[in-house]
């Protein structure tokens, strides 16, 4: 297992890819760089299942965040007054529909199991927070929910 104390976190100056987040994670827990891809992509199903269609429509990442689908009713087509023109117009009718949100929750609230390192500390070192796994996960739960940009993407942005 990787030594996390003497680590010193740093902040990115540019976003990770899928690779280099797969790489950090197996590197600061000391897991395979696999049973970390299997564990996010486990997460990312978990989130899914969640917001899908007929399902709760809430998913809560403890201390980090959560994911809520908010149903928009459906609109009827109207008539209004055009505010750079003056003449009236009919505004289309719109389907109900659906938006995924993310609320962040407290970051100040953070257990201390989550703030202290991966790798135990002797009895007498005060806990540092040398952890980056919460904002690792909350960017995995990011771009399971909002996918790449890539066309053939199976995310659950592309498919609903």
């Amino acid at each position: 297992m990787a030594a996390t104390a003497s680590r010193r976190i740093t902040a990115l100056k540019e976003t990770m890819t899928k690779t280099q987040l797969l790489d950090a994670l197996s590197e600061s827990t000391g897991l395979q760089r696999k049973d970390v891809a299997s564990v996010l992509d486990q997460l990312g199903a978990v989130i899914e299942r969640h917001v899908k269609r007929r399902a709760v429509g809430t998913f809560t990442l403890p201390d980090l965040l959560k994911i809520k689908v908010v149903r928009k009713p459906a609109t009827k087509a109207r008539k209004m007054m055009s505010p750079f023109t003056g003449q009236e117009i009919t505004v289309a009718a719109k389907p109900a529909s659906r938006a995924v949100k993310v609320q962040p929750l407290s970051l100040r609230d953070i257990p201390l199991f989550l703030a202290m390192p991966f790798s135990p500390l002797p009895v007498d070192a005060a806990p540092q927070k040398t952890t980056t796994a919460p904002i690792f996960i909350g960017a995995v739960a990011l771009i399971t929910l909002f996918g790449s940009e890539d066309p053939g993407s199976k995310h659950l942005s592309k498919s609903w």
